[in-house]
């Protein structure tokens, strides 16, 4: 015997479409996605890509890699963090040589360094409270530019959020970049951008399952590389200038002799 209940509040066919429609859902399109506050999310495919800055005057280029040599991308060098960088410190709980499929950006050398870089990870695992982080030493008072270097090298659905000197920097983002709409490609990875003017040293960047939004999934944060770069460097002066002009004005006698050694002529 089947016993029909009548429904508390009248529902229109087209209110009954709607829900059976949301129910039919899958989760990732009910996500609500990432949530950027700090800084900028993108894409890059290779040395080349504007959207990448590996020019300028950084104190800090670092390769998460728990094997690599020093490599040099487009001039500038990432040092594993392996090695003591002074004024750095790092949290990598986890390690991967060889995540994932290898990205490729192409054939030059540059391209194939960038390449290593980004095939290996330091991660942490979520589920045990676990978090990456560098805590780095600045000088106050300097804009500087931060980039943290991410690539899932596969198409998954990793999660994660990230904290900057303890605010909430970016909810959700992707090891394939922003949410809705991050893809896999082999020829592409993401950096998260961060321009600032620090009042006090060191600052602290931290990548975890934090606060927000919780869209689920694997939670396990990644990173591959990290630089810091001085934004503003002081002009060089157009001349210098003594006041008075002379040491010692009165001075007439000679107080020493200059002479000039060349080795080579004698």
């Amino acid at each position: 015997m089947t016993i029909a209940y009548p429904l508390p509040i009248p529902l229109s066919m087209s209110t009954l479409r709607l829900l059976l429609l949301l129910l039919c859902l899958s989760p990732a399109l009910l996500r609500a996605g990432t949530v950027v506050t700090l800084g900028t999310i993108k894409q890059f495919t290779g040395p080349a890509d504007p959207n990448l800055d590996l020019t300028g005057q950084f104190d800090y280029a670092v390769n998460f890699s728990p094997d690599d040599p020093v490599r040099t991308v487009n001039g500038l060098q990432f040092k594993p963090d392996t090695q003591v960088i002074p004024g750095a410190t790092f949290l990598g709980p986890q390690n991967v040589v060889a995540w994932q499929a290898k990205p490729e950006y192409g054939v030059s050398a540059d391209a194939n360094a960038l390449e290593e870089i980004m095939h290996d990870i330091r991660w942490a695992n979520a589920g045990a409270g676990e978090k990456v982080m560098a805590t780095l030493t600045v000088t106050p008072n300097i804009p500087y530019k931060l980039q943290i270097l991410i690539g899932g090298n596969n198409p998954e659905t990793r999660i994660w959020d990230i904290r900057f000197n303890g605010l909430a920097a970016v909810d959700e983002i992707t090891s394939l970049g922003a949410a809705p709409g991050a893809t896999y490609a082999s020829n592409r990875s993401m950096v998260w951008a961060y321009e600032f003017t620090p009042t006090a040293t060191p600052i602290t960047v931290e990548m975890g399952n934090f606060f927000g939004g919780n869209d689920g999934g694997d939670r396990n944060p990644i990173w591959q590389a990290l630089t810091l770069e001085r934004v503003y460097i002081p002009p060089t002066p157009d001349d210098i200038s003594l006041a008075p002009a002379q040491f010692f004005p009165p001075q007439t006698a000679y107080i020493g002799a200059f002479t000039v050694t060349d080795g080579k002529f004698g």
